[in-house]
């Protein structure tokens, strides 16, 4: 059922409406994106091992696995990270930061 609710909330927060309207949109919609890989990729590794353990996985398989899992594993907190940054500039420096579009 996570899985639905981050599809759902990237969906919403990732619309061009929403985006111009507020700049922690695109945190928002890039840490469900994030959450959404790195379930569903975990739901297939172990769908793989859990109902075809006497098929041997690919080599490939397990080494694009392990890369994606370890990239969204570790974008995670670089994410909020930068999404609380945002924050606290917009809180706490409201009028000194120039807003500028491209």
């Amino acid at each position: 059922m996570r899985h639905a609710g981050n599809i759902l909330s990237a969906l919403v927060w990732l619309q061009p409406s929403v985006i111009r309207k507020n700049s922690s949109a695109i945190y928002l919609g890039s840490l469900a994106v994030n959450d959404t890989i790195y379930l569903l990729l975990g739901l297939a590794v172990s769908l793989w091992s859990w109902q075809l353990p006497q098929f041997q996985q690919p080599s490939y398989f397990s080494l694009v696995t392990d890369i994606i899992t370890a990239t969204t594993r570790r974008l995670e907190p670089l994410l909020v990270l930068a999404f609380s940054v945002e924050r606290l500039i917009a809180v706490c420096y409201p009028f000194h930061v120039r807003t500028t579009r491209c």
